[in-house]
């Protein structure tokens, strides 16, 4: 979940325990995270707040990555029209 994240880091001159140490995280945790393992919310929020950054930039959530949400106030066309009783539209 956080291993891009954390590989960033890496790539930045961070040691496993240097990041653990500044989100007060063993390291060995850190190194569980960095193979891919799933970290929990409160772990996510620590590893935030430590290096000052989003819990979505920690997760690798940006706009350029995120698929558009709904608007479910203004449906597209391919959504509009009435059904009748069995579904068709009409």
């Amino acid at each position: 979940m956080i291993k891009k994240f954390l590989d960033k880091l890496k790539g930045e001159g961070w040691t496993q325990e240097a990041i653990g140490e500044r989100a007060g995280i063993p390291q060995t945790m850190i190194s569980r995270y960095a193979r891919g393992k799933d970290c929990n919310v409160e772990t996510l929020i620590k590893i935030a707040r430590a290096f000052n950054v989003s819990t979505d930039e920690v997760l690798g959530i940006n706009q350029e990555n995120t698929p558009p949400k709904a608007n479910c106030m203004n449906p597209s066309l391919e959504t509009r029209g009435t059904k009748n009783q069995r579904g068709a539209r009409q």
